[in-house]
């Protein structure tokens, strides 16, 4: 809101937040948020990390159970695993392994 009026202009003014234009501006600025937020995993991972999330459960499994589930090599489910960590998709086991919460 402070943004898109000045600080004199609006102080003072809460009809300014009841207003046609203000509520058409908030309405786009809220798809946009929604759009940022809430991305299909398709449109942000390649297709081996999203086998491996998919394949990642609420059970904790090591690198090497995740690769073949997910159908790729023990070396590049290493090599991806930390990223999504990194990334939020998925967490690491205090001892071994990844999980996610579904």
């Amino acid at each position: 809101m402070f943004l898109l009026n000045p600080v004199g202009d609006a102080f003072g003014e809460p009809g300014y937040l009841e207003s046609l234009e203000y509520q058409a501006i908030k309405s786009e600025a809220q798809l946009v948020l929604d759009h940022v937020w809430n991305q299909q995993l398709e449109a942000i991972l390649t297709d081996t990390e999203l086998r491996l999330v998919y394949a990642t459960t609420a059970t904790p499994q090591t690198a090497q159970q995740l690769a073949f589930k997910a159908n790729c090599e023990h070396v590049t489910a290493r090599k991806y695993l930390p990223g999504l960590c990194r990334r939020g998709f998925i967490i690491k086991a205090p001892k071994n392994g990844y999980y996610r919460i579904i």
